[in-house]
């Protein structure tokens, strides 16, 4: 009797990834088709917060007044006032979108991921907006504090009395808070460019000298021209990437560990 070949048990082999089966032009409709969603649900919301606009003012003054206390936040044109609801009624209507955004995203870096990875949808965005809004919270409550503060002083110094434009004002804020916002989002972009094969933590390990130029450049950029700021907003962004490199080494593990 003979006896039957023996048979290796078969490996559970994961998913195949489509993103590399998708040609250029698939790949730039569905970006064209996120970026129409995004832009369309942030008009809608803007619709919606430029009616509370006083509020998202009096919310986005607030650091300014708690430090400078009576001094007068000023305009200089006669549509300024207009011109200023609409650019904060934008802005908030952005972070409202976060998770429409945030899900567009998804479908679109989706094809690229493994098939029982896709349905990790909600935690995604539950995350990636949970840490943008941290890094604005982080912004508002503590380097907005301590620059306006670091700015008064130096209003001292020289003895003068500020006199603040509103625009110049909201500028610089909203410029900080969607800074920090975007540095927290680090770990989250990359652990997502680790698991569609574009990031490895060998790379960052070895570009760290390099990162931490451009880190001190961003940090230059997005805050006021003062060491400080440029300080607050450059610590966090070095402690992210180091904690961006062990979510890439995670992912990595769980990439290359067999499946049973």
């Amino acid at each position: 009797m003979r006896a039957a070949p023996s048979q290796e048990p078969s490996k559970p082999t994961p998913s195949k990834r489509q993103f590399v089966e998708m040609g250029i032009m698939e790949h730039l409709s569905d970006l064209r088709s996120c970026i129409i969603h995004s832009v369309a649900s942030i008009v809608l919301l803007s619709f919606v917060t430029y009616a509370y606009s006083s509020y998202f003012f009096e919310l986005l003054t607030r650091p300014f007044r708690n430090i400078f206390g009576e001094t007068v936040l000023i305009g200089t044109g006669p549509a300024e006032a207009l011109t200023l609801k609409i650019y904060v009624a934008f802005f908030t209507g952005t972070l409202f979108a976060l998770p429409y955004i945030f899900y567009q995203l998804w479908k679109f870096i989706s094809p690229g991921l493994y098939d029982q990875e896709k349905k990790y949808v909600f935690p995604f965005i539950l995350i990636t907006t949970a840490c943008f809004l941290a890094g604005i919270f982080f912004g508002y409550e503590l380097v907005l504090p301590i620059s306006f503060d670091f700015f008064k002083e130096e209003y001292k110094s020289i003895a003068l009395t500020p006199q603040i434009k509103l625009s110049e004002h909201l500028s610089l804020t909203i410029k900080i808070l969607i800074g920090f916002g975007a540095i927290f989002e680090l770990p989250v972009i990359s652990f997502v460019l680790a698991r569609v094969g574009i990031l490895t933590a060998h790379a960052m390990k070895s570009t760290w000298r390099y990162v931490i130029v451009a880190i001190f450049i961003i940090a230059g950029v997005l805050t006021p021209p003062d060491a400080l700021s440029q300080c607050l907003m450059a610590g966090p962004m070095l402690l992210l990437y180091g904690v961006s490199i062990l979510v890439v080494q995670l992912s990595e593990r769980r990439t290359t560990t067999p499946t049973t």
